[in-house]
């Protein structure tokens, strides 16, 4: 059974992943707007999912060893959507 201070610890670690990733799916956002060819664009998002599974994995795997909780699932979205709602407005762009 896992102390609330690691489970803290973990949902701290993932929600910053989910702040990191937020952020690089508004990158990716940016650069896929650039493109042209339908079939790239597919590819990149394609590969832009798989890039985004294994570093979730890998991060889980750094900060719990791989135990997959529900509450890592509300973390990773919280960040993601904490990016999205707050973060991505302190900066001009589209």
């Amino acid at each position: 059974m896992e102390l609330v201070f690691e489970q803290f610890y973990n949902f701290a670690i993932m929600f910053v992943f989910g702040l990191i990733m937020g952020a690089g799916f508004d990158i990716y956002q940016h650069i896929a707007a650039t493109v042209k060819n339908r079939v790239l664009l597919n590819t990149m998002d394609i590969m832009v999912g798989i890039i985004a599974g294994i570093a979730a994995f890998a991060v889980l795997i750094y900060a719990n060893w791989g135990a997959f909780r529900f509450y890592i699932i509300i973390a990773i979205f919280s960040g993601i959507i904490c990016y999205f709602r707050m973060i991505k407005k302190l900066y001009p762009g589209k």
